[in-house]
């Protein structure tokens, strides 16, 4: 989204704001055995991520990971990241930890050691507010968002009238994102 919002920005105006979604809500503490959580997922969504992933230059080593975490504490720390631009590239980079290292983004300490390596020695510090979002912050935001009948990502909301729905390719999201800014911007 980030990049689509870099490619738009001198055509549409654009207010991005990241909101956590949590897609497997009942993944307990501790996280989940793959094998078992691999055959409860939906259907497609692999070939549809690893579609995306290999645009972006990712290499997802699936084989790396040997069990699903409770992503909840990379919530927490992503949503007390006050720059966008930030929020992005730390989110990416768990991501990537996770999907091609197959790091447990459930830990603090990696948590925490992967924002060290992305800022590389620059105070990261003041780049996160002071806790003042936690887990019951999450949490209240992931059931709005069930609430709001979101039940994919990523999902764009405009003005609250239009929604986009999953997971799509770069070009499908800018095809999406076109006509929605036409249609609220028609009288």
């Amino acid at each position: 989204m980030h990049r689509l919002a870099r490619k738009l920005e001198n055509e549409i105006n654009l207010s991005i704001d990241l909101k956590p979604f949590i897609l497997y809500p009942d993944i307990p503490e501790g996280g989940a055995d793959k094998s078992l959580f691999v055959k409860r997922t939906k259907p497609g969504m692999g070939r549809s991520l690893r579609e995306e992933a290999k645009i972006e230059g990712i290499q997802l080593a699936y084989d790396q990971i040997s069990r699903i975490p409770n992503s909840l504490p990379a919530h927490v720390l992503i949503s007390n990241i006050d720059d966008l631009g930030l929020k992005f590239d730390i989110g990416l980079n768990i991501m990537n930890a996770y999907f091609q290292k197959g790091a447990n983004i459930e830990d603090h300490d990696i948590l925490k050691d992967l924002v060290r390596e992305h800022m590389k020695g620059k105070d990261w510090i003041g780049h996160i507010q002071n806790g003042t979002n936690d887990y019951t912050e999450i949490l209240k935001e992931v059931k709005m968002a069930r609430h709001n009948q979101i039940s994919v990502v990523p999902t764009i909301r405009m003005n609250q009238q239009v929604m986009i729905p999953g997971l799509q390719s770069f070009e499908v999201w800018e095809k999406y994102l076109r006509r929605a800014a036409d249609r609220l911007t028609s009288p």
